[in-house]
């Protein structure tokens, strides 16, 4: 149980290091995420672009590091590092969500599981060993090193359209 508060304070410390994800960044659409209609752009609004799992190094913030090839709508990639390497991951997507075995070459998978592109550079998944028991999960980072920045931070406080500026108080 101690092994979890330490896996969430590496998660936050990842995300607070990594470019944030359209949803929360400065061009999100924040009606939507207040219970807004979204249903209707704005005619100065440009349509999102489709995110797509791309080829390259994932990091999974755990220590492993897959050398991932995605050809179309499959992927494939070996463990390059982490103590596990040989491994091999073979996959599936279906637009933002990936479903993946992982196995040792030519033997049964030893785990299967999913992941969601949150944005360009990062993905949730989930990692569960054949008997369904959970065994990895977390952020990837595509193409960039877990801990080290893939973009400049910024304030994901909510912004108001007009703030209050007056001083007030002692």
């Amino acid at each position: 149980m101690k092994l979890r508060p330490l896996l969430i304070a590496a998660l936050v410390l990842a995300l607070t290091g990594c470019k944030p994800s359209a949803v929360f960044g400065p061009g999100s659409h924040k009606e939507e995420l207040l219970g807004g209609d979204a249903s209707v752009p704005d005619a100065g609004t440009p349509a999102p672009q489709p995110l797509y799992f791309p080829s390259g190094s994932w990091e999974d913030g755990l220590g492993n590091t897959w050398d991932i090839s995605v050809s179309g709508d499959s992927l494939t990639g070996p463990l390059t590092s982490g103590p596990m390497t040989g491994l091999v991951m073979v996959g599936a997507i279906q637009d933002s969500m990936l479903s993946y075995e992982i196995a040792s070459p030519a033997n049964p998978p030893i785990a299967t599981g999913g992941a969601r592109l949150l944005d360009d550079a990062h993905a949730l998944f989930e990692t569960r060993n054949m008997d369904g028991s959970l065994n990895a999960h977390g952020l990837l980072h595509l193409n960039h090193p877990a801990f080290v920045a893939a973009g400049q931070p910024i304030d994901l406080r909510p912004q108001a359209d007009a703030p209050d500026t007056r001083t007030e108080g002692n």
